[in-house]
């Protein structure tokens, strides 16, 4: 069978935004391995056969980034032979009421005007800073890398919608792996491609009751700025990234070369 190319969705119709960290180049021109990590959105509302997808892929942990309001609003199911792992990243946080998609959609007008000219991407620049320096997101991502040492592969993470907390996740993971920055970037866009077409009924529905779709976007979607932003407060907080993962996040540089000769191939 041929291999997938770095970054190819995996599509389930129940689970959006699922995708293989495989295949990416790391350090001294290794591929990070396949069928070992998974990113998706979160697994609330995935049916059986979407289920039995994870199961055939053998997902042994699923880690959930969210806060406990989002997991009691819609759980997680079981995944069958899968051990469970919650990580706030946002506790007590005020982007943690964003990730209320339901409802955000509630209240189209309300919105609009809190999110438009251009406030939507100021919180989301607001948001991305947070999940650096929040003594609840340093405490979740060192917990993230912990819980991927001690667990069996494959290891599936998500928080709502698979693409802040989760995608700052994976930049981390990439980052230890040494996958190059332009990749980091190039997979955590793709997104857009493999998220955004999901709410598409959602963007019409919110633009018939009064909303400016326009404002969604910034929120909904990602953006390079965004994450820049995150590895800009790194530097400025930390000093360097190798600082940030070692002082903040508990991965000395044996761990890292641990993680390196057991993720690339």
């Amino acid at each position: 069978m041929e291999q997938p190319a770095p970054g190819a969705p995996i599509d389930l119709p129940t689970l959006a935004n699922l995708r293989d960290l495989g295949g990416w180049t790391g350090a001294d021109g290794a591929p990070v391995i396949s069928g070992a990590l998974y990113r998706s959105t979160k697994l609330a509302g995935i049916d059986e056969a979407d289920t039995d997808q994870l199961v055939d892929r053998k997902v042994q942990t699923v880690i959930d980034l969210r806060t406990k309001v989002e997991r009691d609003a819609e759980p997680d199911p079981e995944v069958p032979g899968a051990a469970n792992v919650f990580l706030d990243v946002l506790q007590g946080s005020a982007m943690a009421a964003s990730a209320d998609l339901r409802d955000l959609l509630k209240h189209p007008r309300e919105v609009t005007s809190a999110l438009g000219d251009g406030k939507a991407v100021e919180f989301m620049s607001v948001a991305y800073r947070e999940i650096v320096v929040l003594p609840s997101a340093l405490k979740a991502y060192r917990g993230f890398f912990d819980v991927i040492d001690q667990a069996s592969e494959p290891v599936l993470f998500h928080c709502t919608t698979g693409k802040d907390r989760t995608g700052w996740g994976a930049a981390l993971i990439f980052t230890v792996l040494g996958v190059s920055r332009d990749q980091i970037v190039h997979e955590y866009l793709l997104t857009n491609d493999q998220l955004l077409p999901r709410f598409k009924k959602s963007f019409e529905a919110f633009e018939l009751a009064g909303g400016d779709p326009a404002v969604l976007r910034p929120v909904l979607g990602v953006d390079r700025a965004y994450l820049q932003n995150s590895f800009d407060t790194v530097d400025k907080e930390f000093g360097s990234m190798d600082r940030y993962l070692h002082e903040g996040l508990g991965m000395t540089a044996e761990r890292q070369q641990r993680f390196r000769e057991r993720f690339l191939a």
